[in-house]
């Protein structure tokens, strides 16, 4: 859909890390196998020093039918150190509420295609603003995690 309106778009998606079975043939499926580069595992170092040449990151999410999913992917906070946009394909749950609140990011349906679509070409030609909600993200810092943990082990221990 982005592409055909905007036939002039290169767009160049690498995924870095253990491909799964289903990947390359959901690429070709959607005409998009030759614009993917697929680069295996790598080192942490390595593969932060490679991020920094992408212009946006894809998080995912697991749909939980009548639920939410939990999962905050640890991936998530190398994507903030790289000041780049996050577009999240992500149900609802803990991923989904991050990225809203973060500001870091947006929000694509995987259920509304047309709608994610719009999201895509506004980001893919630069029609995007990105403010990053720091009173949030400062509650995920170390520090704060850690008395968290503390809070809840003392809790436990009493």
């Amino acid at each position: 859909m982005v592409l055909d309106n905007n036939p002039r778009i290169n767009i160049k998606i690498k995924f870095i890390g253990e491909k799964p079975d289903w990947l390359e043939p959901m690429a070709a499926e959607f005409s998009l196998l030759e614009n993917c580069q697929f680069s295996g595992v790598m080192p942490h170092n390595q593969m932060l020093k490679v991020q920094r040449s992408f212009d946006a990151f894809l998080c995912t999410s697991v749909k939980v039918i009548g639920g939410y999913d939990y999962v905050l992917a640890s991936k998530t906070f190398d994507y903030l150190l790289l000041h780049k946009p996050v577009i999240g394909f992500v149900t609802e749950g803990a991923q989904r509420e991050f990225i809203q609140g973060s500001g870091i990011g947006f929000i694509c349906d995987p259920d509304n295609i047309s709608e994610s679509a719009q999201i895509l070409e506004k980001i893919i030609l630069g029609n995007y603003t990105m403010t990053p909600n720091i009173e949030f993200l400062s509650k995920f810092s170390r520090l704060k995690t850690a008395e968290k943990l503390a809070g809840l082990l003392k809790s436990v221990v009493r």
